[in-house]
């Protein structure tokens, strides 16, 4: 059996079970770990994470399952435009990650979050730090596809330009900072309210009971 398992590396049980000594019984197991940025701009971008204990499991991980294949997988967007590339330089230069096991796509929907947002000047700024590091990746061994993801990325910034879309980007990011990702029950003396965040509205009801 061949297991290729994705994890924001946040839960690390599954019914009350060491999700690890599950993974000990597969003998083909793939690890493919969602990160798209580092500390707080980590937490910031994949909202409810922390990041010293995705840290911790990161460790963990590798000291229990040293030979088990890891990759990490980055999606690019605005909100971490020039955060991917610094978060994946660090953990090559500390050899947390082989460069070879990194991987980089861009975000296509919503588009109000797209790399094609970014205003002309941005998009030159960014262009320059990929292309440095395609040359800081070239140094090392086996990096021939990562390149080419960085080198898509690159072509994609570049295919539209989006930045009238700016504004309702604004907008979107009020939401995501109003917004919690979960729904909300909390229990009154006579029944309980329920709030639950959506992106066109926030929905909130009352349930009575005089139990």
């Amino acid at each position: 059996i061949n297991i290729e398992y994705y994890t924001n590396l946040t839960m690390m049980t599954y019914h009350n079970r060491d999700i690890i000594d599950c993974w000990r019984k597969f003998n083909n197991l793939n690890l493919n770990f969602s990160l798209d940025a580092m500390h707080d701009q980590g937490e910031y971008v994949r909202n409810g994470i922390e990041w010293d204990l995705i840290m911790d499991n990161y460790d963990n991980i590798k000291c229990m399952l040293p030979t088990t294949n890891v990759e990490i997988h980055s999606t690019m967007h605005l909100y971490n435009a020039f955060r991917v590339i610094p978060f994946h330089k660090e953990w090559i230069t500390k050899n947390l990650i082989d460069p070879s096991k990194l991987r980089v796509r861009a975000v296509v929907f919503p588009d109000v979050i797209s790399l094609q947002v970014l205003p002309v000047a941005y998009k030159e700024t960014l262009a320059i730090e990929i292309k440095e590091h395609i040359r800081f990746l070239s140094s090392y061994p086996n990096t021939e596809y990562i390149i080419y993801l960085w080198e898509c990325v690159y072509d994609y910034v570049w295919e539209a330009n989006n930045s009238h879309l700016l504004h309702q980007f604004v907008d979107y990011t009020d939401k995501k900072k109003q917004l919690e990702g979960a729904t909300n029950a909390t229990g009154l003396k006579n029944g309980w309210v329920w709030n639950i965040p959506l992106w066109s509205r926030i929905g909130t009801g009352y349930v009575y009971s005089d139990k």
